[in-house]
């Protein structure tokens, strides 16, 4: 199985750090899983995730498209 890793930038009191995870993971399943990484209810909480170029689609495009 092949991984994708992506570097996150958040702001305090979280911070940055790193995720491995599947490449076929889906980018709409993204929030959940940064959400769970710093205890975060996404329920609760609205996540917005941006690349350098721009907000991210969180859609059924796997990962290991993201540039």
């Amino acid at each position: 199985m092949a991984y994708t890793s992506l570097l996150i930038s958040s702001f305090p009191p979280f911070g940055d750090f790193a995720l491995s995870l599947p490449s076929d993971t889906f980018t709409a399943e993204l929030p959940e899983i940064i959400g769970n990484r710093i205890g975060l209810d996404v329920e609760e909480h609205d996540l917005s995730l941006s690349l350098a170029q721009g907000p991210l689609a969180l859609d059924e495009e796997p990962i290991s498209t993201l540039e």
